[in-house]
């Protein structure tokens, strides 16, 4: 359970005080989530080296998993280049010609 592991990571900072509010920026830690998935990410990443040699291929996949980013941007331009080339060329384009000129404005 991810609140089970927020929580175990906490108990960890700031000498086993469970301390959730940062000293220098005055903000709870939780609130960001770069900061809250780097420090699930260093719990796990603790819990795979100490038993790195009982199941060696779930801690690789834990690392494949950590280090893939989702992310729409790519295929948000894709959908802003078709937006300008019909806007340009009109909507009764060939479907093979929209598709070409994409590839050619999305992959020079």
């Amino acid at each position: 359970d991810i609140e089970e592991l927020v929580h175990a990571v906490g108990q960890e900072d700031n000498d086993g005080l469970g301390v959730d509010v940062d000293d220098f920026c005055k903000t709870n830690w939780k609130d960001d989530i770069g900061e809250r998935g780097r420090r699930i990410y260093e719990w796990w990443r603790t819990v795979m080296n100490e038993r790195s040699g009982v199941i060696p291929q779930f801690c690789k996949a834990v690392r494949l998993v950590v280090l893939s980013q989702a992310s729409s941007a790519a295929v948000e331009r894709v959908f802003s280049q078709l937006t300008f080339i019909r806007r340009v060329v009109g909507d009764n384009t060939v479907r093979d010609m929209l598709e070409l000129r994409a590839f050619v404005r999305c992959n020079q």
